[in-house]
């Protein structure tokens, strides 16, 4: 594979992403060989700081109020390495980014 051949990653928020980054749906141009890492560095210089402590609980791992679906699977929280793209002809990839209201006690 080409490392440096480009995938096109739509990116979707659902819940109060939308409200922190100021759109339900972004397209973005990484590289083949990208992983949920790169992409979530990339989303954090676009939208601060403010994304960043929402989608993660520490550097390694994604927030439990957070799930990341790539192209239809969900990614463990621990799971930063997942690539975005799964075989050597996948031109695009869709992520989807939805949080989730923390669980109401009863």
């Amino acid at each position: 594979m080409n490392t440096t051949e480009t995938l096109s990653v739509t990116t979707r928020f659902y819940g109060l992403f939308g409200d922190v980054v100021g759109a339900s749906r972004v397209e973005i141009s990484m590289l083949r060989d990208a992983t949920v890492a790169d992409l979530l560095h990339v989303l954090k210089d676009r939208y601060g700081d403010r994304f960043w402590q929402r989608v993660m609980e520490d550097p390694t791992r994604i927030s439990r109020f957070v799930e990341l679906i790539v192209n239809g699977r969900q990614v463990a929280r621990d799971a930063l390495d997942t690539p975005l793209a799964t075989t050597d002809e996948q031109q695009e990839a869709v992520v989807n980014v939805l949080v989730l209201p923390p669980a109401a006690g009863g």
